[in-house]
């Protein structure tokens, strides 16, 4: 059975949404609160969905441990990240920079329509 309490309670702390989730898993946007107000249950297979994309497990939700298993990002020294750290997390690699003169699979290619005209 699942602890809604520790559900929610995950949901609100990270800043997102119950449809959100629910439409991770695939289900209509009352999903959760249809099963809190004893209309249905969640499934094994979303409560899954929904540990994943929390950080957690499933056994946390359930309530079988008090273990909630969520992994914070670093946010580097002092809880601020450098620039190399954001380039390395969007882009990958070693904070190396595009050139216009650099080749690669998107070298050449042209835009379907140019911004600002009409």
């Amino acid at each position: 059975m699942v602890d809604f309490n520790r559900l929610e309670g995950l949901i609100k702390q990270q800043g997102k949404k119950k449809s959100h989730l629910c439409a991770m898993a695939g289900k209509g946007r009352g999903y959760i609160s249809d099963a809190k107000n004893g209309n249905g249950t969640i499934s094994d297979e979303a409560l899954e969905i929904f540990a994943a994309e929390l950080g957690t497990t499933a056994a946390y939700l359930r309530h079988e441990t008090d273990d909630a298993g969520v992994k914070k990002a670093s946010a580097g020294k002092g809880g601020r990240v450098s620039e190399d750290e954001i380039k390395i997390a969007l882009f990958g690699g070693g904070g190396r920079t595009m050139t216009s003169s650099a080749r690669g699979p998107t070298s050449g290619y042209t835009w379907p329509m140019s911004l600002g005209t009409a």
